[in-house]
């Protein structure tokens, strides 16, 4: 009968330490900086994987554009016909995270882009964006993702 038990004691401690060590270890994303999205949305081209804005999917609204965020604070949106000039900033949000401002003033199809949007994930090949508006039973979560070419 003690055999029974402590073989049971010892299958349980064996089954715990496999079940602890097997745990995912892995690392939060790291915290966006303003230097760090500056550096990440810098380097080479864009183009809006997902794009959501007042209720509606705009994403194939910019099918085929190809953004160009430089270092003096311009963005081009081109595509083989056409080529969008926009405005762009990064800065520290009240919120404790960074913020993403993003200006076009023409085509109208641009226009829903200008927002002052939350970076909620930067890395060299994503910058994931949302913005909230309205309160309560109005309120909706606005979402802009821009992965790299």
């Amino acid at each position: 009968m003690k055999f029974i038990q402590k073989f049971t004691a010892i299958t349980f401690l064996f089954i715990a330490a496999m079940t602890i060590s097997s745990c995912d270890k892995t690392d939060p994303p790291p915290v966006a900086t303003p230097s760090t999205v500056t550096q990440n949305i810098t380097t080479g081209q864009f183009q809006i994987s997902y794009f959501f804005k007042n209720g509606q999917t705009l994403t194939s609204d910019f099918a085929g554009y190809k953004f160009t965020f430089t270092n003096n604070g311009v963005v081009n949106a081109a595509n083989s016909l056409l080529n969008n000039p926009g405005t762009w900033a990064v800065s520290n949000g009240s919120n404790g995270k960074v913020n993403l401002s993003i200006t076009f003033t023409t085509p109208g199809t641009f226009v829903p882009l200008t927002e002052i949007w939350t970076v909620d994930a930067s890395s060299a090949q994503l910058i994931r964006l949302s913005h909230i508006s309205g309160s309560g039973s109005t309120q909706v979560t606005d979402q802009l993702v821009f992965e790299k070419i």
